[in-house]
């Protein structure tokens, strides 16, 4: 048992897999940037809905990419994923995420904090002015909605981004 603890003590998580890291403004991020599949964000969500906080719950959700026939499905069960356990706010990025935010107002979560974006950087700057001190963020989506982009915008550190976040050059 020691040598497990004594190994676990030099363990560091991969960028952009459901770490909590500091953000502007007192907040704290779960960044899940690196990919994302229905499974994955639903999980996520579930990790979102159990942590505490002091302020409000953001799931900021980019498409789910490579879905098929799934895909405005599979959008939609996480709209509604996200109104039953009653997250704060909602913010989607890109085209097929607009599902995502539909379903989420159908199944009764307030359209006044139901925000969609086309793209990260549009979604980052909004969040900058939009989150206050105690939110917790999860930002998630396929690598090639580039939502690390999100996570840089929002972090307390920015320096650190080549360490912390994923796809950085």
């Amino acid at each position: 048992m020691k040598k497990i603890a004594e190994r676990l003590e030099d363990f560091e998580n991969q960028p952009g897999r459901l770490n909590l890291l500091p953000g502007i403004k007192y907040t704290r991020i779960i960044d899940d940037s690196y990919n994302s599949s229905p499974l994955a964000v639903k999980a996520a969500l579930e990790t979102l809905s159990q942590l505490k906080c002091a302020g409000n719950k953001f799931a900021v959700l980019g498409d789910m990419l490579e879905l098929g026939d799934y895909t405005k499905k599979a959008h939609q069960e996480i709209g509604e994923l996200v109104a039953k356990l009653a997250i704060d706010y909602l913010i989607t990025v890109g085209e097929r995420s607009h599902s995502t935010a539909e379903s989420a107002k159908e199944f009764g979560m307030n359209p006044d904090r139901i925000f969609s974006f086309d793209n990260p950087e549009n979604a980052g700057c909004f969040l900058q002015d939009r989150i206050a001190e105690g939110d917790l963020i999860l930002v998630k989506g396929s690598a090639a909605m580039s939502m690390e982009r999100i996570t840089k915008e929002i972090m307390a550190e920015p320096q650190k981004a080549n360490k912390l976040l994923v796809r950085q050059k």
